[in-house]
């Protein structure tokens, strides 16, 4: 391999490293978020019923929902970041195999999952997912404020 293209190999490798990375803190971040929530709930049902004393624990999960869904977003755009910088190193490393092999294992799974719910599953962005998630902590903390205030 020439000096260039050793370049470009080291180069690749850094950014999907990075993206790796931004993965990896995206999980830490959630798992983080939901063991927080599920204490947070723990809380809540401590005395057996939801008063206005569980308010601000219902506030506390509005907000570390939210905020747990905009770090996740945010960590999904720096993982695309890192993943289009190594798409376009590996198209500067120009092997004609590489990009063969790529497109033959895509056409494989695409024709594996493209019907029914394996065909809706496929073309749903795992980040919304990640982010889902979040919100359903800030939704629970919604309904802990509502119980609260109707109770």
């Amino acid at each position: 391999m020439d000096d260039d293209k050793q370049i470009i190999w080291g180069l690749y490798q850094d950014v999907v490293t990075q993206g790796r990375h931004h993965e990896t803190q995206r999980l830490g971040l959630t798992n983080a978020v939901l063991v927080t929530a599920a204490g947070a709930l723990g809380l809540v049902s401590l005395d057996g019923k939801i008063t206005t004393a569980d308010i601000p624990v219902g506030l506390f999960l509005l907000v570390l929902g939210i905020t747990g869904s905009f770090f996740t977003l945010k960590h999904y755009e720096r993982f695309r970041s890192h993943m289009e910088q190594a798409s376009v190193y590996r198209t500067a490393l120009n092997v004609p195999e590489l990009r063969t092999l790529r497109d033959r294992a895509r056409d494989v799974h695409a024709r594996s999952w493209s019907n029914g719910w394996k065909g809706t599953l496929r073309r749903t962005h795992l980040h919304w997912w990640w982010a889902g998630l979040h919100l359903v902590v800030s939704i629970l903390g919604v309904l802990v404020i509502v119980l609260a205030l109707t109770s």
